[in-house]
């Protein structure tokens, strides 16, 4: 029979972390799980208390891997960068569990459109597919982001089989070229997988580098978007 822990217990794991590593400090503890759905972790805190609420699914986890995650969580609050070797030990359990967390129901994005005001996105898609990868990559559905945003320029989410690029690159200001290599970077992450090596996610490996530097004025297009996106 499997010993699950208590909100007393995980509070008691936490302020013994917070004293070990942030003794200085004098904030209050509070630690408990919560139903959430995934291994989704909270933490809000004020200059009194540190409030965290943790996975329910780690409410039978070892000592050592609460402790990994107090040391995560608490580094936040004191913007500190926690040891690789803690991070790698929390992300390898974490990846573990994976299989044992149920499925999440599948959501099918709404209010992403492909014909932007200047740019089409699906028919780019299409294009770059046919050149540069023998028209073997599929996407569900692609579009303009929603809000404009400056800083993530666009993503790819496999499991919503979601291609988007950030609106403020429809523009007539931007050269199409730029456009088709915003694309083509997200359908690098269609080809290219992220992978998990010792612990470590790899979102842009060496191959994916290497093909993303074959695109046509790569160092052109890079400088382009470093100076003028935010003028757009």
């Amino acid at each position: 029979m499997i010993n699950r822990m208590t909100n007393d217990d995980l509070t008691s794991i936490f302020e013994k972390v917070h004293f070990q590593y942030f003794s200085k400090n004098s904030k209050k503890i509070k630690a408990q799980f919560h139903p959430y759905r995934s291994l989704r972790h909270t933490i809000e805190w004020n200059y009194r208390l540190i409030n965290l609420k943790i996975s329910q699914y780690l409410s039978d986890a070892p000592p050592n891997i609460l402790e990994d995650l107090a040391v995560i969580l608490l580094a936040k609050v004191y913007k500190i960068k926690p040891d690789k070797t803690i991070k790698d030990s929390y992300r390898n359990y974490a990846d573990s569990l994976s299989n044992k967390l149920p499925k999440r129901k599948k959501i099918i994005p709404k209010h992403y459109f492909p014909q932007g005001e200047y740019y089409n996105l699906k028919d780019m898609f299409e294009r770059l597919n046919n050149t540069y990868f023998s028209n073997k990559l599929n996407v569900k559905y692609i579009g303009w982001s929603k809000n404009k945003s400056y800083t993530r320029l666009g993503y790819y989410d496999r499991e919503r089989e979601l291609l988007v690029v950030s609106k403020i690159f429809d523009s007539k200001k931007v050269p199409i070229n730029v456009v088709e290599y915003l694309v083509y970077h997200e359908m690098l992450h269609i080809f290219i997988p992220t992978t998990t090596v010792n612990g470590r996610r790899k979102i842009h490996p060496p191959n994916f580098k290497q093909l993303e530097k074959k695109f046509p004025d790569y160092e052109k297009i890079q400088n382009w978007i470093k100076k003028k996106r935010f003028k757009l």
